[in-house]
């Protein structure tokens, strides 16, 4: 099952950074890992970035300030979300960049 574990963590890994880079929110995939880290835009911090996103779309991000003062500037999501939930999430991504238009 480990095999067939990774398979579906790097398929989510790999809609998530696609989506994140098209909205503007830099993004990398890591070559391990649950989480996706991405970048956050200019004058926004982690923090802020985060409140807009739930309150904006109702997406929940970690906010990467909470991770120590290296953290500040990222955002943190989470690969662990069923696909159903995950492609929901994406989507609203997107109207979210709509709404600030990046």
């Amino acid at each position: 099952c480990i095999q067939e574990h990774n398979t579906i963590y790097q398929r989510r890994r790999d809609l998530v950074v696609d989506m994140l880079n098209s909205i503007g929110l830099e993004a990398k995939a890591p070559k391990a890992g649950l989480y996706i880290w991405a970048k956050v835009p200019k004058g926004y911090t982690s923090v802020d970035l985060a409140d807009d996103l739930l309150e904006e779309v109702g997406v929940v991000v970690t906010p990467g300030v909470g991770y120590g003062k290296n953290g500040e500037g990222y955002i943190r999501l989470s690969l662990t979300v069923p696909d159903a939930g995950l492609v929901r999430g994406l989507s609203r991504l997107s109207r979210w960049r709509a709404k600030v238009g990046k």
